[in-house]
C-alpha cells in the first residue's frame, strides 16, 4: 500500500522542518508543560478551566531561560488550592513542570509563578483571546 500511496505523491521540499518537535512555539509548550502538570497534580481540585500567561521568557547570555507566568483561575478558592498550605502546592508543582521545561529547552530555567483570579474568564471573548499563544 505504501508503494501505491508514494507513487502519486509528489516530489518536493518539506512543509515542516523534520528535527521539529512541534509546529508550536517554545512559549506555546512551555504553558501546556505548566498546565499539564497543574492538572496532574490537582486532578479533579482544579477544573480544567486554568490558563497560563506567558509574561516573560527570555535567555540570557549564559543559555540559562528566565520564565515568568501567570496561572490564571476562576475561583479564589481555586487559587488557594493551586497556592496550598505556605505555598507548598504551588512550589511543588512548579518544580516539576521547571524539570521538563530545562529538558524541552535544554538549558536551566528560572521559573516565576504567580496565580491570578479572573472570574469567568472563559465565558469573555476578550480574556480567552489573550491566552491564544501561538
Amino acid at each position: 500500500l505504501l508503494n501505491v500511496i508514494l507513487k502519486y505523491l509528489p516530489d518536493g521540499d518539506y512543509v515542516f522542518d523534520p528535527n521539529a518537535i512541534s509546529d508550536k512555539s517554545e512559549k506555546f509548550m512551555i504553558a501546556e508543560i505548566m498546565r499539564e502538570k497543574i492538572l496532574l497534580k490537582y486532578d479533579r481540585e482544579i477544573p480544567h478551566g486554568v490558563a497560563i500567561t506567558i509574561n516573560e521568557f527570555s535567555r540570557r547570555k549564559n543559555g540559562i531561560y528566565d520564565i515568568n507566568l501567570d496561572i490564571v483561575c476562576e475561583k479564589p478558592n481555586h487559587k488557594a488550592i493551586l497556592i496550598g498550605k505556605g505555598g507548598k502546592a504551588i512550589k511543588e508543582v512548579s518544580s516539576f513542570a521547571r524539570q521538563d521545561m530545562e529538558k524541552l529547552l535544554g538549558k536551566k530555567v528560572f521559573l516565576t509563578t504567580y496565580i491570578k483570579v479572573k472570574e469567568d474568564w472563559q465565558e469573555k471573548d476578550n480574556i480567552v483571546n489573550k491566552f491564544k499563544l501561538k
